[in-house]
C-alpha cells in the first residue's frame, strides 16, 4: 500500500501529464488550422509575393514539423517518467520488504549467536 504523500504526488503527477497532453494536442490542432489556412491564403497570391509567401509558408512548415517532433519527444519522455514514478512506489515497497527480511532474518541469527555465547 503506497504512503498518503505518495498518492498525493501522484495525483499531482497524473493532473500534470493531463495538462501537458491536453496543451500538446491543441498546440498540434493549432498548427494544422494555421497550415490549412495559409495553403489557402496562398491561393490568392501572384508574382513576387506568391514566391515570397511560399517561401515563407516552407519555412514555417518546417519549423511545424520540428516543433512536432519536439512536442512527440517530450510527450514521450512525460509518459516515461509518469510510469517511472509510479513504479517507484512498488519498486521502494519490495525493496524495503526484502531489506526487512534480511533484517529480521540476520537479527534472529544474530541474536541466536549472542543467545548462544552467553550461555
Amino acid at each position: 500500500m503506497s504512503s498518503p504523500g505518495f498518492q498525493s504526488d501522484s495525483a499531482a503527477m497524473t493532473r500534470a501529464v493531463q495538462g501537458f497532453e491536453e496543451t500538446a494536442n491543441n498546440a498540434r490542432q493549432t498548427m494544422a488550422s494555421l497550415e490549412q489556412e495559409l495553403t489557402s491564403t496562398l491561393a490568392q497570391y501572384k508574382g513576387d509575393q506568391a514566391t515570397a509567401f511560399w517561401g515563407l509558408h516552407t519555412k514555417l512548415q518546417e519549423d511545424m514539423t520540428s516543433a512536432s517532433k519536439e512536442l512527440d519527444t517530450m510527450s514521450t519522455l512525460v509518459n516515461q517518467s509518469f510510469h517511472n514514478y509510479g513504479s517507484g512506489d512498488a519498486d521502494v515497497s519490495s525493496t524495503f520488504s526484502t531489506l526487512g527480511n534480511q533484517a529480521g532474518a540476520g537479527g534472529a541469527v544474530l541474536s541466536r549467536l549472542v543467545g548462544g555465547s552467553a550461555h
